[in-house]
């Protein structure tokens, strides 16, 4: 069905195919196949959009007589095919918007995305490799009536983990294809390569082309030939002849489609006790991942990788200890290639704390007026972010800065005065509108056990109401930019989340047409609130105070404090809390049974640790072997801050079962 463009959001009209299990199972996620169309078929997102639908995907869904009709319905397969406007040539300022949307609006199998395009729009997804830093994002290419090539740097090392195949005509500008099969060989093999050197010149026939890796060589066999070895790609074929539609005797071999839909990125799972960590300085962090093929089996870990923004390479392995990380976010990405060379890569933070005192602040304006000194100037209205910011004595603090939803735009009409800022903070500042009502901005790595107070400053020369209403946490102020020389904003006592975040929100107040940001100052005495292993912001909104223990029981329901939080049931509701669950299963016949024994738990969880514990007489308990039992995760919809269950099931069963009990110990993470 068509989509107009800016309905739901998004950035291009496009066509839209939905499999029916779309609809029929609402907790499914999806592969994606995107079409990106020729230099023919543009048009303006909305009454042009049946010029999509003359090639490719679209025109095949469109013809309940082809013979590929029901090949996505059958696959389960979601297929997009948006619209650029006319004359105009794809490229990743097109597609990554659209690739952003696609994931937002739609469950997504993020193992499983698809780019295919012809021509012009084959240009685009080689500007998208070349471009996009996360081109590696998606899982495999396929391009059609090749136009431009991936570059040797940027875009054969994304692509030298996405699965490639070109098909196009021989004498329809190859060049272009053996180029970009060539760089991704070489980037993977490490030597040159000519994939044109051993063509059967002279033939008349279809010629595909596979890559060794190991040996580094090409062969070529007679065919639109999807699989060879084990090894996908690159791959090329040669169309005889020199007419540019490829696309047809592509898009019309279900071969064609049997290898890109069967390329599927390996899964990484990052353990739980290592996703979102909070340490403090001088404490070690231990890394721990899994790797599942399609079929959910384990590979090996072995060359599973470490690596962090701030500290760089980390090391390999399924499970890694990282001693003497320097304060601050560190972005900590585990990445995987398989023996396909499908690559995957999944990202968790770990946030090592400054404690003590110190003073931060951050200019938010003009690249022209950048406040010298230790300042920390953020100058992109849209995404600008700072990592581990400096105080004003130009020490290190952790804290990291993002623009998480945009500002309209920029302007350096405040107050030009050396009042409580620098001049050059105080005449710049960002700015919403109607059109973008709301900007966010996230501070991270602040340490959880100690309070801030947060200092806002914006100036505008006005003659009208510039009044912004400013949120963080729980709390609301009120600041008027017009004319303003020293004026503030003032958020006391300030508690982060538990992974040490704190979101400050900016909207217009009233009937002001703009609000704005110049200067954000963040101030902390250095002293813990408290020691007691309970966040701070959930005490504070569970009980109004911090003197609550956790072995406590404030609401009176026999569940303690602790375990409240740790299970995300109300403290302060004695009819809310969630117990685990213990049964016995049958398996067959009414003698061999299975143990099942399920709780609840926080998705991500710095401070807090499960460790389920069996025993047989209640005297001695000993950790679970986790060897011994099916492990179920599923999440808990709708649930904030995310939960999950976690279910343990025995793999065997023991007739007539021994005396078998089990508990779920939760106790502050040492």
């Amino acid at each position: 069905m068509p989509i107009d463009i800016g309905t739901n959001g998004s950035p291009r009209g496009y066509w839209e195919f939905l499999p029916t299990a779309y609809t029929e199972e609402p907790d499914t996620l999806f592969p994606v196949v995107i079409f990106f169309h020729g230099l023919g078929e543009g048009g303006n997102g909305t009454t042009d959009l049946h010029e999509v639908l003359g090639n490719g995907p679209p025109s095949i869904l469109n013809t309940p007589t082809h013979d590929l009709y029901d090949l996505f319905e059958d696959e389960g397969v979601i297929v997009l095919s948006p619209q650029v406007t006319n004359n105009t040539w794809w490229n990743e300022n097109h597609i990554r918007p659209f690739l952003d949307f696609v994931l937002t609006q739609y469950r997504i199998d993020t193992r499983r995305i698809y780019f295919t395009g012809l021509s012009a729009g084959s240009s685009g997804i080689h500007e998208f490799l070349n471009d996009d830093p996360n081109a590696n994002q998606i899982t495999a290419a396929m391009t059609v009536a090749v136009r431009g090539s991936v570059n040797d740097t940027t875009g054969a090392l994304s692509s030298s983990t996405v699965p490639y195949w070109a098909l196009t005509a021989i004498g329809d500008a190859s060049n272009t294809a053996t180029n970009s099969v060539n760089r991704i060989a070489a980037q993977l093999s490490g030597l040159p390569s000519d994939v044109r050197s051993n063509y059967p010149n002279g033939t008349t026939k279809n010629q595909t082309a596979s890559f060794d890796v190991d040996t580094g060589t090409w062969s070529w066999s007679e065919g639109v030939v999807p699989f060879v070895t084990d090894k996908p790609h690159p791959k090329l074929t040669l169309y005889p002849g020199g007419s540019h539609n490829s696309w047809s005797r592509t898009y019309n071999n279900v071969d064609c489609w049997s290898w890109l839909l069967d390329q599927v990125k390996p899964e990484i799972r990052i353990a739980a006790n290592s996703r979102q960590r909070v340490i403090e300085q001088g404490q070690g962090l231990t890394l721990e991942g899994t790797v599942l093929d399609v079929d959910g089996v384990s590979l090996s870990t072995d060359t599973l990788g470490w690596e962090s923004n701030l500290a760089g390479d980390l090391g390999d392995g399924g499970s890694l200890l990282v001693e003497g990380l320097d304060i601050g976010v560190h972005e900590i990405t585990a990445s995987y290639v398989d023996s396909g060379y499908r690559g995957s890569s999944v990202t968790t933070t770990a946030t090592v704390l400054r404690s003590g005192s110190y003073r931060a602040y951050f200019d938010f304006g003009d690249n022209g007026f950048l406040t010298p000194g230790n300042w920390n100037n953020i100058t992109d209205r849209i995404a600008g972010s700072i990592d581990n910011a400096v105080a004003d004595d130009g020490s290190s603090t952790g804290i990291s800065a993002k623009i998480l939803l945009r500002f309209d735009g920029i302007q350096t009409g405040g107050q030009q005065v050396d009042d409580i800022y620098p001049v050059t903070a105080q005449r710049d500042t960002m700015f919403i509108s109607a059109t973008y009502p709301r900007a966010e901005i996230l501070f991270s790595g602040l340490n959880p056990n100690q309070t801030y107070t947060f200092t806002i400053f914006a100036s505008r020369i006005a003659g009208n109401d510039r009044t912004g209403t400013y949120t963080i946490n729980d709390t609301s102020i009120n600041l008027n930019a017009a004319n303003n020389e020293n004026q503030t904003a003032v958020f006391a006592d300030v508690f982060s989340n538990e992974f040490g975040e704190v979101t400050l929100s900016i909207e217009r107040a009233g009937a002001a047409a703009y609000a704005y940001l110049g200067v954000v100052e963040i101030y902390t005495d250095g002293l813990p609130a408290d020691e007691d292993n309970l966040p701070n912001l959930w005490e504070m909104r569970q009980f109004g105070n911090l003197s609550e223990l956790p072995e406590g029981d404030f609401d009176g329901d026999g569940v303690k404090n602790l375990i409240e939080y740790a299970l995300g049931s109300s403290a302060n509701d004695s009819a809310n809390h969630y117990m685990p669950a213990f049964r016995l299963m049958e398996n067959g016949s009414s003698n061999p049974r299975l143990f099942e024994y399920s709780f609840r738990r926080r998705v991500i969880e710095p401070f807090i640790e499960f460790q389920p514990l069996v025993s047989s007489d209640m005297d001695v308990w000993l950790p679970l072997n986790l060897d011994d039992y099916d492990v179920e995760i599923s999440a808990v919809p709708g649930s904030d801050p995310a939960m999950e269950i976690m279910t343990l099931t025995q793999k065997e069963t023991i007739s007539p079962p021994p005396l078998h009990f089990m508990k779920l110990e939760i106790k502050a993470r040492e």
